[in-house]
């Protein structure tokens, strides 16, 4: 329950850019945030928060693709959060590898897996370590995420070798004198 004698606390941490938890310096402020679509979802109302750090935002009525990446150059967008058919959509543009992205410091992705090869085109255009992708519920009661640079392909099969990697309880831990595990990628 809320303390009633804080009935409209602001907590900075609410405004840090989420890329922060990957960067050891953190991304310059202000930036330029753009909203691709209606205010309705919770990346978007997130901006409010950014608002109170002097942050800026550019509020589209729609998405339009060709529309986003004229945004993005006439106000230097820094950072904006997209799904995959957005995405999609912006790579596939006529001559989008020669337009001016080089003011994005980063994106975040969610509502949908990112398709592989779509990552690759993102990754070229403006870097693997500017794309974050997420999944997590609106509620905000947790979060899974990870930065296209540690993201792995091809994808290991499943039936040949792991898909995580974990260290076992200290009771199931091998003595040293085992022989070396099989080498493995962890993704």
């Amino acid at each position: 329950m809320w303390p009633p004698e804080l009935p409209g606390v602001y907590d900075p941490r609410m405004s840090a850019p989420f890329i922060d938890m990957w960067n050891a310096v953190p991304v310059p402020r202000p930036h330029t945030i753009l909203v691709p679509a209606p205010r309705y979802h919770t990346n978007s109302i997130a901006t409010f928060y950014s608002l109170l750090t002097g942050d800026r935002p550019v509020v589209m009525a729609k998405f339009d693709a060709a529309r986003v990446v004229d945004v993005i150059e006439r106000h230097r967008v820094s950072t904006f959060t997209a799904t995959p058919t957005m995405l999609q959509r912006i790579a596939d543009l006529p001559g989008i590898a020669g337009r001016d992205l080089s003011s994005i410091q980063w994106i975040l992705q969610g509502a949908a897996p990112m398709p592989p090869s779509l990552l690759h085109r993102w990754a070229k255009l403006i870097g693997p370590e500017r794309i974050v992708m997420a999944y997590g519920m609106t509620e905000a009661l947790g979060l899974t995420a990870l930065r296209a640079d540690e993201w792995r392909s091809p994808r290991p099969s499943r039936s040949s070798t792991p898909s995580h990697a974990a260290r076992p309880p200290r009771s199931t831990a091998a003595p040293s004198s085992a022989p070396a595990a099989a080498d493995t990628t962890a993704v």
